[in-house]
C-alpha cells in the first residue's frame, strides 16, 4: 500500500509530480490525481497492463488490482491511500470496505492531529497575550485558579501558578482581602465569586502582598466565562492602584489643610479689619471738622485699602464654603435690580470719579434676590468692567425685566478677553493674561463667587467679548430664587 498527499491541486494535462511514498514522486495526470479529483473510491483490475500506471512510484513490479481512496476531512482532500495486490485482479467488497474504514480512521487522525496542533497554537498565543499585559489577570473556577499570568503572581506575592490552584476560600484568607477601609470582605461579595454566579462586578480592595508581607490597593474586575448558556468559570483582573491612592490622599489632605488656613485667616483677619474701619471713620470725621484736608485724604485710603482687604477676606469665606461642598447661603426677599445697580454705579463714582457709569432699564426690575449677595455681583462686574476697559471709557450697566429671567447685562470697551482664558474665566483664583493681569489687584475669586452667588438663586453668568465689540457679561436672574 502506498499513500500520496498532493499539496496543489494538479490541473488536466500537466506533467507536474506530486508527492508519493517516501523519497519517491506521483505524476500530476496519474492515479492518485484522479482519485483525487474525482474525490471517489477508484479500482484497477490490472495495473501492470497500463504503462501510465506501472510506471507510477506506488505501483510495484507485477501489481495486478489497484485500489485507491482519497483521505478528505469534511470538503477538504488532504491525500489518497493506495492499496494493491500482485495475486488478484480483484479486491473483495469486504476488503474494500475494510480498506476505506481504515482510511477513514487515518483521516480523521490526521484531522485531529491537526486540530490539537491548532489548538496548541492558540493555546500559546493566549499565554502570550496574558503574559504581556501589564495587569494581573486570573481564569478560574470555584475549586481554584486554574490560569494566571506573570502579574499576577508578582501582584499577590506568589512564587508558582499551582500556589493558586486551590480553594477561593483559602486563597482569600491568605492574601487578608479587605474593603478599604479595613473591613473584611465575606467570600460571597468578592468580585471573583459574583462573577461565578453570572455577575460583571469591579470594586478598590485592600490585599497583603504574601513575600513582602505589605498591603497592597488594588482595582478588581470580574467577569464570568460563559459556554452557551452555562457558566464555565470566571476572569478576573486586578490593577495595582497603591500609588495613585496614596497620591490622591496626598493631594486631598494638602487641600483640606488650605482650605482649613484660609477659613482661620479669613475668619480672624474680620475683628482687626473692623476695628481699622471704625477709628479710621471716626479719625476722619474728626479731621473733616477740623478742615484737615491732607490727613482727611490719607486716612480715606486707609480706608479704602481696608475695604478692600475686607472684600478679598469675604470673598475667601465663600470659597472655602463652597470647597467645603456647601452651598453660598443666600436669603432672597422682594427687591429692586435696578435699585441695587444704581447703588453699586453710585460706589463706584465715589471710587472712580473719572469714569462714566451709565445704568438702564427696560420692563419691570422687581424681583425675588438676597440683596446683598446680588449687590456683590453687581460691584464685581462693574469693578471689572472699570479695571479692564480704557480710561475715560463708559460702563454701561442694563437690567432688562421684559421676561423671566431677569438679565443684568455689564459691558465695557477695550481689548478682547484672550481665548485661552475664557475656559478658566470662572475658576477660582484665575486673572486675565497679559495686561489685563497686571491692572489686576484682587485674588482671582470675584468671578467665581460671582458665579457661586448666581447659581445659588438658580441662574447663570456667561460671557461674550469680541475687540470689534467689547466685553458683555450677562446675569440670568430666575424672578423667583429658591
Amino acid at each position: 500500500m502506498a499513500a500520496s498527499v498532493p499539496e496543489a491541486r494538479p490541473q488536466e494535462g500537466s506533467t507536474e509530480t506530486l508527492p508519493g511514498p517516501v523519497g519517491m514522486e506521483a505524476r500530476a495526470d496519474g492515479f492518485c490525481a484522479r482519485v483525487e479529483r474525482e474525490r471517489a473510491p477508484m479500482l484497477v483490475r490490472d495495473a501492470s497492463a497500463d504503462p501510465l500506471l506501472a510506471d507510477l512510484p506506488i505501483c510495484a513490479p507485477g501489481t495486478l488490482a489497484l485500489y485507491g481512496v482519497p483521505l478528505t476531512m469534511g470538503g477538504e482532500v488532504l491525500g489518497v491511500a493506495v492499496m494493491g495486490s500482485r495475486s488478484s485482479r480483484e479486491f473483495s467488497q469486504e476488503d474494500q470496505f475494510l480498506f476505506r474504514t481504515m482510511v477513514n480512521r487515518v483521516a480523521a487522525l490526521i484531522a485531529q492531529a491537526r486540530l490539537d496542533a491548532e489548538v496548541a497554537k492558540r493555546a500559546a498565543e493566549l499565554e502570550a497575550v496574558l503574559d504581556s499585559l501589564p495587569e494581573a489577570v486570573y481564569v478560574g473556577d470555584a475549586s481554584g485558579i486554574k490560569r494566571a499570568n506573570r502579574a499576577a503572581l508578582e501582584l499577590l506575592g506568589y512564587r508558582s501558578f499551582s500556589d493558586l490552584d486551590r480553594d477561593i476560600a483559602q486563597l482569600v484568607k491568605e492574601i487578608q482581602t479587605r474593603y478599604p477601609d479595613g473591613r473584611p470582605i465575606p467570600l460571597d461579595e468578592h468580585v471573583y465569586m459574583k462573577a461565578l454566579r453570572g455577575e460583571r462586578a469591579a470594586q478598590d480592595v485592600v490585599v497583603r502582598h504574601r513575600t513582602m508581607g505589605t498591603d497592597v490597593v488594588v482595582r478588581s474586575s470580574a467577569a464570568p466565562i460563559r459556554l452557551g448558556d452555562r457558566i464555565v468559570g470566571a476572569v478576573a483582573m486586578n490593577t495595582d492602584i497603591t500609588a495613585r491612592i496614596a497620591e490622591e490622599a496626598e493631594l486631598r489632605a494638602a487641600l483640606e489643610f488650605r482650605d482649613r488656613i484660609l477659613g482661620v485667616l479669613s475668619h480672624d483677619l474680620r475683628n482687626p479689619l473692623g476695628v481699622i474701619l471704625t477709628s479710621a471713620g471716626m479719625l476722619e470725621r474728626q479731621l473733616a471738622n477740623a478742615e484737615a484736608g491732607n490727613q482727611c485724604a490719607a486716612v480715606r485710603r486707609i480706608i479704602d485699602n481696608a475695604y478692600r482687604i475686607e472684600r478679598m477676606v469675604h470673598d475667601l469665606l465663600d470659597y472655602t464654603r463652597t470647597r467645603q461642598g456647601r452651598r453660598l447661603p443666600i436669603a432672597p426677599r422682594e427687591v429692586d435690580l435696578l435699585a441695587l445697580c444704581h447703588e453699586a454705579a453710585d460706589g463706584m463714582e465715589v471710587l472712580h470719579p473719572d469714569r462714566i457709569l451709565e445704568v438702564s432699564a427696560v420692563g419691570d426690575t422687581r424681583l425675588r434676590l438676597d440683596p446683598d449677595r446680588a449687590a456683590q455681583v453687581i460691584a464685581n462686574l462693574v469693578g471689572n468692567a472699570i479695571l479692564y476697559s480704557p480710561k475715560g471709557s463708559p460702563v454701561r450697566i442694563l437690567v432688562d425685566g421684559s421676561g423671566d429671567p431677569v438679565l443684568l447685562e455689564v459691558w465695557n470697551e477695550g481689548p478682547a478677553i484672550p481665548p485661552q482664558t475664557m475656559p478658566r474665566l470662572f475658576e477660582a483664583f484665575q486673572r486675565g493674561d497679559g495686561a489685563r493681569t497686571r491692572k489686576g489687584d484682587g485674588l482671582g475669586l470675584g468671578l467665581y463667587i460671582a458665579q457661586q452667588i448666581v447659581e445659588a438663586h438658580g441662574g447663570s453668568i456667561s460671557v461674550r467679548s469680541t475687540a470689534a465689540d467689547g466685553t458683555t457679561f450677562t446675569v440670568r436672574w430666575p424672578r423667583k430664587s429658591s
